[in-house]
């Protein structure tokens, strides 16, 4: 979610203690991709797994189409080798507890940190 150079939104923030609940290291926020000068709002450090968490404005206002510079940017990051995990706004707060989203996590990037 942008937050307007305001720094990471309170549902990156979320997200981030999620992921050091599940043990995952390494954790690098706001990290810039030097090749291409992108920045992707979590980085897992010592491979090509990157998590965009994005809020209301990366999608269409009448549904959860993702915009055309969200979908660029998730080319983008795929094409240069990364691993691109997405957690949408509404999926992360849709009455899950934080065990119910540290499982979730847990699960998907232990998929990615095998492959």
């Amino acid at each position: 979610e942008e937050t307007a150079g305001r720094g990471p939104s309170s549902l990156q923030r979320d997200v981030v203690k999620s992921l050091l609940n599940v043990g995952i290291g390494g954790v690098q926020e706001e990290y810039t991709d030097p090749s291409s000068g992108y920045s992707v709002d979590i980085k897992i450090a010592g491979c090509k797994v990157v998590i965009e968490v994005d809020g209301p404005t990366h999608y269409s206002h009448l549904g959860k189409e993702p915009l055309g510079n969200t979908r660029i940017k998730r080319r983008h990051l795929e094409c240069l080798g990364y691993t691109l995990l997405t957690v949408p706004y509404w999926r992360w707060y849709h009455g899950l507890t934080a065990e119910v989203k540290c499982r979730r996590l847990r699960g998907v990037l232990a998929r990615q940190l095998r492959g």
